[in-house]
């Protein structure tokens, strides 16, 4: 086993992003040669925005290694050791499971898992690490 697995996701349609962002170059282009101040204050702004947003959106998710886990919660990262985790509580709600980190002292975290994730696999993972997991 790697050192760490990763349960991560990107907030977001890259597709999508990538597809304004040439709609809006093409808008921009066709603009220019008409109104080009138009350009300025409007479009180049937009673009700038949605270029911003395709390159620079936040991951969520959880690393899991067999020293720390780390909660990746978009800007903050939380880093927590796996001494402190007292299990791992998963809730089924349907389609998606929401899952938790429950510490020894009773706190318990919220770990913001995209839906493309099993949670047969998140089980799997976090009791090869040592780690229970029970559902409430």
């Amino acid at each position: 086993m790697s050192d760490y697995v990763e349960y991560a996701s990107r907030s977001g349609h890259t597709g999508l992003s990538l597809i304004t962002l040439g709609g809006l170059c093409g808008l921009a282009g066709f603009f220019w040669h008409i109104t080009p101040g138009f350009v300025i204050l409007l479009l180049i702004p937009a673009l700038l925005m949605c270029m911003y947003q395709t390159v620079v959106s936040p991951v969520f998710g959880l690393r899991m290694g067999r020293d720390n886990w780390v909660i990746l919660d978009g800007p903050e990262d939380y880093e927590i050791p796996s001494k402190e985790i007292a299990y791992l509580r998963m809730v089924d709600q349907g389609k998606h499971s929401a899952v938790s980190i429950v510490l020894r002292s009773g706190e318990a975290l919220d770990i913001p898992l995209g839906g493309d994730q099993q949670p047969l696999d998140l089980i799997r993972d976090a009791t090869n690490l040592g780690i229970p997991v029970r559902s409430a």
